[in-house]
């Protein structure tokens, strides 16, 4: 499974590097700002590690509060000294400061400051209340934009050792580098400087220089992460990818109930069409369709006489044809058929063969009934 990163400039790659052996470890993190984006500790957070999150920020203090329930989530500032103190908020930044000039240039840019009062405690406070006196403090994040010193000078060194201490080493949103006034501490506190990322400077306790190794080169493919946002990225590509396989699925079952409608109505066309050849071919062998071929002809007559204009033939063969058929139906009811087929010599050849095969099938009657 690789590793998820969700810092700002990649620290919690370097600090996973040196301390991925450890198993719950436990963090400190002051000026927290979101429990997720910009997170250092979000990725330990995921892997079982736990906290204190300390973050003055109503807004962001609510969300931590919402998403870090392993932690404990301070809304609290830290200073060297406890009590009370003006803070400058800049909403929805990880910006909002104590060191007041830095506040005056963020309103100088344009931004929206907004001053309130905070707890303040120091992290001897912090330790003391809220950590165990077994409990290792794996490693301590300091982004407290521009306060860091009065934050290091809060804690008594010689007493509580974090492993790894990172601390934001340049000014807000700038480049400029601003650890001179604060390292002495450090460094003089039995910490070794192993490791600058261009925002943060890192040091590793004395005790613990076998970690020193991790920090001898940035983060490279070795370290087998991946960005929070490329997995986010991953995560909607294979969202989008299984709603156009739904999609797709249910063009199918669409197009699957559309066949089988078809299929039926094509098979119930044909059994209406099987029935009516049945019935058709029923009409055919019947004997009142041979009895009334000659009538049928007749009809055929008609429609091309008409359609030839010949009128005077026309009257003349309804005349021969309303005597032919009253012989023959008269003739046929008394079963004297040869005498009703006599009266038709005059009639063309085809109505000839008609009236031979209609005097066949009488025969071919009475012999049965014989």
């Amino acid at each position: 499974m690789p590793f998820i990163s969700f810092a700002q400039n990649f620290e919690d790659i370097m600090l996973w590097r040196a301390l991925g052996h450890v198993q719950n470890g436990f963090y400190i993190d002051v000026g927290a700002a979101w429990p997720t984006d910009d997170s250092v500790t979000k990725a330990f957070y995921d892997r079982g590690w736990h906290g204190i999150n300390i973050e003055p920020s109503p807004q962001l203090y609510k969300r931590l509060c919402q998403e870090r329930l392993k932690d404990i989530n301070l809304q609290l500032a830290i200073s060297d000294q406890p009590g009370a103190m003006q803070m400058s908020f800049i909403s929805d930044t990880g910006l909002s400061t104590l060191h007041h000039e830095i506040a005056d240039q963020h309103s100088q840019e344009g931004r929206q400051v907004e001053m309130e009062t905070v707890t303040v405690t120091t992290l001897n406070d912090i330790v003391q209340n809220f950590v165990a006196q077994d409990q290792p403090i794996h490693f301590l994040k300091v982004d407290v934009e521009g306060h860091e010193a009065a934050v290091l000078k809060s804690l008594d060194w010689l007493k509580v050792r974090p492993w790894i201490v990172l601390v934001e080493a340049t000014l807000p949103m700038s480049q400029v580098e601003s650890y001179a006034h604060w390292e002495p501490i450090l460094v003089s506190s039995g910490y070794f400087f192993v490791y600058a990322d261009g925002i943060n400077r890192f040091y590793v306790a004395q005790e613990h220089s076998e970690l020193f190794a991790a920090f001898r080169c940035p983060p490279n493919v070795f370290d087998g992460f991946i960005l929070v946002n490329q997995r986010r990225m991953a995560q909607e590509r294979t969202e989008q990818a299984e709603l156009l396989a739904q999609q797709a699925w249910q063009e199918v079952e669409r197009a699957r109930s559309s066949e089988s409608l078809a299929h039926g109505l094509v098979n119930q066309l044909q059994n209406q069409n099987n029935a009516l050849e049945h019935q058709l071919l029923s009409v055919y062998l019947s004997n009142s369709w041979k009895m009334t071929a000659p009538l049928r002809w007749y009809k055929l007559q008609i429609r091309r006489l008409k359609q030839e204009g010949l009128l005077s033939r026309l009257r003349a063969l309804n005349f021969k044809m309303a005597l032919i058929l009253r012989g023959v139906f008269s003739s046929s009811a008394k079963g004297n058929t040869q005498q009703a087929f006599e009266t038709i010599s005059e009639l063309t050849p085809r109505a000839m063969q008609i009236c031979e095969k209609l005097q066949q099938g009488q025969e071919q009657k009475k012999n049965q009934d014989l």
